[in-house]
């Protein structure tokens, strides 16, 4: 049985199972263009007139965020080709193969992807086929991806532009970069990052509406892909999540029609940067972060083998309110929306009554001998809230004993096992084994260390 301690511990960071567009260490826009990858760099004429649109925006975005820019940003025109070898290589940065092999490992055990799935290799493939442009905070340089023209470019350029500024005032990627081995606080980061932009965005669309005709709406309304929700959610919804809950968050609301009309103020902004949201937890519900009585920091959780212990720990994440949302649900159950609908988009739901409550959590992978094991530890605000998370796990004990049975079968074993379990009144303790049977999941001597 897995043992829980609660004494002072010192903070820890974790890293990453789940590759989020701020662990790529860019700033994306999406948009539904698939000309890019057609595209020739466009000529120097075509890179001017690129780069004149983008100072003219430039001004107007600076006055709108309430920030000067401290130098003028370079502009480049990108190939689809382009984009993914930029991709490629940001992905190289987040840890070895190792490591990403432990990630990827780690997801499939939770259920939260095919258990045949090419992880990394299809999350380049989506987002390669969805790109508008991206800007790059390591070389202070945004790119617009070669065949995004006219309105849609001006949406492009009005959003990323915002992501500059930001940048030359707050240090994106230095911040991305310290939260790399925290997910949670890097999903909660990338939320402010995005959000940033988006509100932004939203207002310098509304003020050149009347410059746009029918057909340019349309253009920058169809944003969002259908193909970007044919694979796992796991993919695509923390991409949703780092805009609209951004957005919402920043403007101190819970409802997205709210952010959509909601006059921001742009100290919110300099806020949420200088002393940005710990935790996805405070992205969805805003008065967690915003309101002084109702502030919520997380509990830290670590798991760790005991002394001698034949187990060596490979990986550790913490997936926190968001992460748990996902974690909880059966992936065919979680509402896909409508592309071309916009009002489908209110109806997603980046948390429920089975990860609302959170308080904080260890994802644990251990390795010995060709087999895995996986601690998750987690700890709730309330009873209630501990066991809607427990009967949520039951639910998907088959489903998870299944993932681990195909995931061991590929390294030749027959043995898988889940065990879960509350502990004390306010923990939840689930354990998932490769090669390993259900009576080596008693006893395993296993500690929970809680800091509050």
């Amino acid at each position: 049985m897995l043992q829980s301690n609660h004494h002072r511990l010192p903070s820890r960071a974790a890293s990453t199972f789940a590759l989020t567009l701020g662990g790529l260490g860019c700033c994306i826009s999406l948009t539904a263009c698939s000309g890019a990858s057609a595209q020739e760099p466009a000529q120097s004429e075509e890179l001017a007139a690129m780069t004149k649109l983008a100072r003219e925006i430039q001004v107007e975005v600076a006055v709108l965020r309430g920030l000067d820019f401290n130098a003028d940003v370079p502009v480049e025109i990108a190939t689809l080709e382009g984009f993914r070898a930029y991709a490629a290589e940001r992905m190289e940065s987040v840890g070895n193969q190792t490591q990403r092999e432990a990630q990827e490992l780690g997801a499939k055990m939770l259920g939260l992807i095919p258990t045949e799935m090419d992880y990394w290799g299809e999350t380049l493939e989506i987002l390669g086929g969805q790109v508008g442009g991206y800007y790059d905070p390591e070389r202070d340089t945004f790119s617009i991806m070669a065949g995004v023209t006219g309105a849609l470019a001006q949406s492009v350029l009005s959003h990323e532009l915002v992501h500059a500024l930001d940048d030359q005032h707050f240090d994106l990627g230095g911040a991305m970069e310290s939260r790399a081995e925290d997910t949670d606080r890097l999903t909660a980061y990338h939320a402010v990052v995005e959000g940033s932009a988006m509100v932004v965005q939203t207002v310098w669309t509304m003020q050149h509406i009347g410059d746009f005709s029918a057909a340019d709406i349309a253009e920058m309304s169809d944003v969002t892909p259908q193909e970007l929700f044919e694979t796992a959610p796991y993919i695509w919804m923390p991409v949703l999540f780092s805009y609209l809950r951004g957005q919402c968050f920043l403007q101190r609301t819970e409802s997205l029609l709210a952010a959509q009309t909601r006059k921001f103020d742009p100290a919110d902004l300099d806020r949420a940067f200088r002393e940005p949201p710990t935790s996805t937890e405070q992205i969805l519900h805003p008065a967690k972060y915003w309101d002084p009585e109702q502030r919520d920091e997380p509990a830290v959780v670590r798991v760790t083998a005991p002394e001698g212990s034949v187990w060596q720990p490979v990986h550790s994440e913490v997936l926190g309110e968001f992460g748990l949302r996902l974690v909880a649900a059966a992936p065919d159950s979680i509402e896909v929306p409508d592309a071309a609908n916009p009002m489908s988009f209110l109806s997603i739901e980046f948390t429920s009554d089975e990860s609302d409550g959170w308080e904080g959590d260890c994802a644990q992978l251990f390795e010995r001998d060709g087999a895995s094991l996986l601690v998750l530890a987690t700890v709730w605000e309330t009873e209630i809230d501990r066991d809607e998370f427990a009967e949520a796990m039951d639910a998907r004990r088959d489903a998870l004993l299944t993932a681990a049975q195909a995931l061991g079968r590929h390294r030749g074993t027959t043995l898988a096992s889940v065990a879960a379990q509350p502990v004390g009144e306010l923990e939840f303790q689930l354990v998932i084994g490769i090669g390993v049977g259900s009576p080596d999941l008693v006893g395993t001597g296993f500690e929970v260390v809680i800091e509050r």
